[in-house]
């Protein structure tokens, strides 16, 4: 059976579900699109949460901080991965190849 991709017929909200089974995809699937809502986590353990996103980035932001975007990006890969827009330029390619428009790469628009 094929997928629809696009605005599914009913909209919901949620479909709290545990675990999907084949018997739970047949039935998020009877419209032909599948919905599927994950809880909230960082809204049911926020302080928890709060720590865990900030360990997480504040390397980064810390890099950014102390070397400047560009340094910061030629020495880290997954920095200069996370750059979509520099001065007016769009450096995400798959953005790009969608919008029709060229893309620029990410350290040779950082560093002009």
């Amino acid at each position: 059976m094929g997928r629809t991709v696009g605005v599914p017929k009913e909209i919901k909200t949620a479909e709290h579900r545990i675990a999907l089974t084949p018997d739970g995809v047949r039935e998020l699937d009877r419209y032909g699109v599948i919905h599927y809502a994950v809880g909230n986590m960082p809204g049911a353990v926020p302080h928890t949460a709060t720590y865990a996103l900030s360990n997480v980035t504040l390397p980064y932001v810390l890099k950014l901080a102390l070397n400047g975007a560009p340094a910061a990006c030629r020495a880290d890969p997954a920095l200069a991965a996370g750059v979509n827009t520099v001065g007016g330029l769009l450096t995400n390619q798959p953005v790009a190849d969608f919008l029709g428009v060229p893309a620029a790469h990410p350290l040779s628009a950082l560093s002009t």
